[in-house]
């Protein structure tokens, strides 16, 4: 699911469309669905399994705690198979210990693709066959050889290299995770037709290859590359799935991550915050950037939390750019904040209000009053020369829940 916040010239519109992540594209299983996974009935004796998940820790990507480790001995067995097997693109019947149940090898499977989001070849459906007392599976590939996956992997990697290299040596994790997010939102546009396909036709837009080489997602797609990226920098990072619930009050399945700085867990949805449009231009926004249990349950349901409940890492607060009151202070942070935009030449300007007064207070005198156009000139003066223009404002409020103005700001040529 997708949130989309258009922002014009003196008005806001918000649009909304719908989110799909992959259950997997078996349409003749019958499926049991939970947070951490999707489950087929066994019936006679070949049966397709579909599985998605909700893992709480690393991948093997990175380095920290699997989803692998909650696994018992039996299911860590059918995992190291399954994840062999993958990497191997083995295509025949593959032979499990013959004690395991439905259960063990739906939640073995799905460890496997919470684990990896980098096998973006495996499909989130496989087939169980027993033949007397023996058990095998047969997993299914999204690519048809060896030489195509390794070509596809090289694809991903040279794309991956061109922020991972650009990261400074001693970033610190908060650093990490806004670049890798900035240049994922810049890359990676929202697959609207992916979204709305149900014949498991767009099967890239769920995974990392879809968003980051091919550029087009939906939100698993989004999800699955900031746990791969963030990861491949040692940042924890997981998948979470639940439900989005637009502003008309539709729900549909969505996916985010789980994203863990300095030891404290936050929530990041980046497929939301790639929302909004400027003058009819793509940028994005950092709503949903490190937010709370709280805040990301006001339009995100049926999920089950680690618990976030800091907003140390949150970006606005990060940025200082979070203001429990519209008052001379924050205008001077804000003419600041155009300022340093300027070195960049970036547009985009967010500054959030923690309370409904002080948002109010903020619209008023930004937007109204337009003290916006005396921080431009302000600002300019900072600057030592006429870099911004002082004439034009775009600007957006958006749902006064969460409390963000965006400014949108346009440079001398």
């Amino acid at each position: 699911m997708k949130k989309i916040i258009c922002l014009l010239l003196a008005a806001l519109l918000v649009c909304l469309s719908g989110c799909r992540f992959d259950k997997g594209a078996d349409s003749s299983s019958s499926s049991q669905e939970s947070n951490v996974s999707s489950a087929a009935s066994e019936e006679g004796q070949t049966s397709s399994q579909t599985a998605s998940s909700q893992p709480e820790a690393l991948t093997e990507d990175g380095k920290g705690e699997l989803e692998y480790d909650s696994l018992n001995h039996l299911q860590q067995s059918i995992y190291d198979r399954i994840l062999t097997a993958s990497n191997d693109l083995n295509t025949g019947m593959l032979e499990i210990p013959s004690d395991s149940t439905m259960e063990d090898i739906q939640k073995s499977f799905g460890a496997v693709t919470s684990d990896n989001p980098g096998h973006f070849w495996l499909q989130k459906s496989f087939e169980v066959t027993t033949q007397g007392d023996k058990v095998y599976v047969t997993l299914r590939y999204l690519v048809d050889s060896m030489e195509q996956k390794e070509e596809m992997q090289k694809q991903l990697s040279e794309a991956m290299d061109s922020i991972l290299k650009s990261i400074p040596a001693d970033a610190d994790d908060f650093t990490k995770e806004l670049m890798i997010h900035d240049w994922l939102l810049n890359r990676v546009s929202y697959s609207d037709e992916a979204a709305a396909d149900t014949t498991g036709g767009h099967a890239s837009a769920y995974t990392v290859y879809g968003a980051i080489v091919e550029q087009k997602a939906v939100c698993e797609g989004y999800a699955r590359s900031m746990q791969l990226l963030l990861n491949k920098v040692n940042v924890p990072c997981a998948l979470i799935s639940g439900v989005g619930v637009d502003q008309s009050g539709k729900s549909s399945d969505h996916m985010w991550n789980i994203v863990t700085i300095d030891g404290k867990k936050y929530h990041l949805d980046a497929t939301w915050n790639d929302a909004v449009l400027v003058e009819g231009e793509q940028s994005f926004s950092h709503i949903y950037f490190n937010v709370t249990d709280d805040v990301i349950s006001a339009d995100h349901k049926d999920f089950q939390s680690p618990g976030c409940k800091d907003d140390d890492a949150n970006y606005y607060v990060k940025k200082n750019w979070s203001f429990d009151f519209y008052d001379e202070t924050t205008r001077n942070a804000i003419q600041t904040a155009m300022v340093e935009g300027a070195v960049d030449r970036n547009r985009v300007l967010e500054f959030q209000f923690t309370n409904e007064e002080a948002y109010n207070a903020a619209y008023q005198g930004l937007v109204e009053e337009q003290d916006v156009f005396t921080l431009l000139k302000s600002a300019n003066e900072g600057i030592g020369s006429t870099v911004l223009r002082e004439d034009v404002i775009s600007y957006g409020a958006g749902d006064p829940a969460n409390g963000v103005i965006t400014l949108v700001v346009s440079y001398v040529e």
